[in-house]
């Protein structure tokens, strides 16, 4: 059995994202990390200790666009 390597959950408007565990972050004390795996997000993305703030982009190449996040705050 391997460690995932992303963290799945729900957004308060519906999206489900994929958070990777290398994403961009900052801890509950301001401490800039890039990466590791957000603390404040467990494996299934499910019982998460908020607030956790998430960024994300569109990126759009010929006719698929998707939305990775870039950054997260616990």
């Amino acid at each position: 059995m391997s460690a995932p390597e992303v963290v799945g959950c729900t957004l308060k408007d519906g999206w489900d994202v994929s958070v990777p565990l290398d994403v961009a972050r900052t801890d509950a004390g301001g401490a800039f990390h890039d990466g590791g795996g957000p603390e404040c997000l467990p494996p299934t993305g499910r019982g998460s200790v908020g607030p956790i703030r998430i960024a994300r982009t569109t990126v759009e190449v010929e006719d698929t666009s998707w939305r990775p996040v870039v950054w997260v705050g616990c």
